[in-house]
């Protein structure tokens, strides 16, 4: 509950994603959502909204067209390296995604 898609800020953090989706099956999962929205054409923010779009880890140059989603690249094959981002259209795939939360505690 209060979830969204992951923003992925650095490298450490897509290292950790591609680390706790090692599990996935591969066959049923080519790629995973993440966070990542087109704005404009060529301009990415995070659906946050806080975390700064400085890190990218793009498998080939981005389509210039209706993919204004971002996924994960779950295979390592000819056509795709694991961990590797991709745009996406953003209704179309029934794909696993990936979320992140703030947990606060109160003492």
């Amino acid at each position: 509950k209060g979830a969204l898609l992951a923003s992925i800020p650095d490298e450490r953090a897509n290292d950790l994603i591609v680390s706790l989706t090692e599990s996935f099956d591969r066959n049923d999962n080519h790629q995973i959502h993440i966070g990542g929205s087109e704005v404009t054409e060529n301009s990415w923010a995070w659906v946050d909204g806080v975390t700064s779009w400085n890190y990218t880890n793009w498998d080939g140059p981005t389509d210039d067209g209706c993919e204004n989603c971002l996924s994960m690249l779950m295979k390592n094959d000819a056509w795709n390296v694991r961990g590797k981002w991709n745009d996406v259209t953003c209704n179309t795939h029934t794909w696993s995604y990936v979320c992140s939360s703030v947990v606060v505690s109160k003492r």
